[in-house]
């Protein structure tokens, strides 16, 4: 939190997680009362979803602090935890015992509770306008909303040495975590089997390996495991391995069915690798629609196959889409700008 646009200062707060520690030294709640008596923050401010807890004991520190509450909400929750019921009832079904019943009861209440918890908060920072307008649906204007978008470092991604790659290639980068995002890539074989001279280069989990990043990796792979054209590229380090990976694609394809702000987007424009992607959540907000990338719909097969072949037969043109994305992520997510526009919403939320 240091080096702020402004004479704000900031503490980052490790923090308990239904019941165990996010990480080595996280504060116990009797510890977090302690520091924050000691603080005195002017604003609170949590990414954690809502549904885990740990809201309730924030809740109760603003109240000795009379610190404001803000969430920050970096995906479409409401889905995710009516995935989760979906999942966890079918697994009751087929596999009845009280730990699958009680797995089931608490992610039910989790999300017949999850609107209550979000408007205890002042404010609710969403990651995307099309989240936005979730939270809308969702709450019924009950609470006030404003946009902060996911930021990136341009200094870590650039074009960089890549690696041994068959050419032309397709390169997919993305979590396996939620699964409209996996079943959309196992759809994708639409296009993979109609593009039999492409490399398809997909990355079996997250470069950050984020636990659960990789829940649903096993959809993609069995839909896919028959191409021949298909290859399977083990975990990258990050930010090294990805940025030499992005730097090796000839396109960085994005193909998911729920997406809000994803960071792997921004880094391959940074990398300057030309940029296909879902038409879906908050994807199109970060593309400019035929200058720095394509959005398509994902049931449009022969539109991905022509966007593909129109970016890897016009090296003039992709060369120029690439820059024009570079351009534009360091014009717009780099994190000094998401910086200034954080701290111009908690200044306005300390104000009113």
């Amino acid at each position: 939190m240091e080096n702020l646009p402004s004479g704000n200062e900031g503490k980052a707060i490790p923090v308990w997680k239904e019941g165990e520690p996010s990480f080595s030294g996280a504060f116990t709640p009797r510890r977090l009362y302690s520091e924050l008596r000691e603080m005195q923050p002017n604003v609170l401010i949590t990414d954690i979803p809502a549904g885990q807890g740990f809201h309730v004991e924030l809740l109760r520190a603003t109240r000795k602090t009379n610190a404001r509450y803000v969430i920050y909400l970096r995906g479409d929750i409401w889905a995710e935890l009516d995935l989760q019921v979906l999942q966890k009832r079918s697994q009751l079904l087929s596999n009845f015992g009280a730990q699958k019943l009680l797995s089931y009861t608490r992610t039910w209440l989790e999300d017949k509770s999850i609107n209550t918890q979000l408007t205890r908060a002042d404010v609710l920072l969403v990651i995307c306008k099309w989240l936005q307008g979730r939270a809308y649906e969702e709450l019924h204007d009950k609470m006030e909303t404003r946009v902060l978008y996911q930021g990136v470092d341009p200094s870590m991604f650039y074009r960089d040495k890549g690696i041994s790659l068959r050419h032309p290639n397709v390169g997919i980068l993305q979590t396996h975590n939620i699964y409209p995002k996996a079943k959309a890539l196992a759809d994708f074989r639409n296009v993979i089997e109609r593009m039999q001279d492409v490399h398809f280069y997909i990355v079996e989990g997250t470069p950050s390996a984020e636990i659960g990043s990789a829940q649903y990796f096993g959809t993609v792979f069995n839909a896919l495991r028959d191409l021949p054209n298909v290859h399977w590229v083990q975990p990258l380090d990050y930010p090294s391995g990805v940025r030499r990976f992005l730097s090796s694609c000839d396109v960085y394809a994005l193909v998911s069915g729920l997406d809000c702000c994803p960071t792997t987007l921004l880094e391959a424009s940074l990398v300057q690798t030309p940029i296909l992607a879902s038409r879906v959540g908050g994807i199109p907000e970060l593309v400019v629609q035929g200058e720095t990338g394509f959005c398509i719909d994902n049931t449009e097969t022969s539109e991905w196959m022509e966007k593909i072949r129109l970016l890897q037969d016009d090296q003039a043109f992709a060369k120029k889409f690439g820059e024009a994305a570079r351009a534009h992520v360091v014009d717009r997510f780099n994190w000094r700008v998401i910086a200034r526009d954080l701290v111009s919403h908690l200044e306005e939320t300390v104000s009113h």
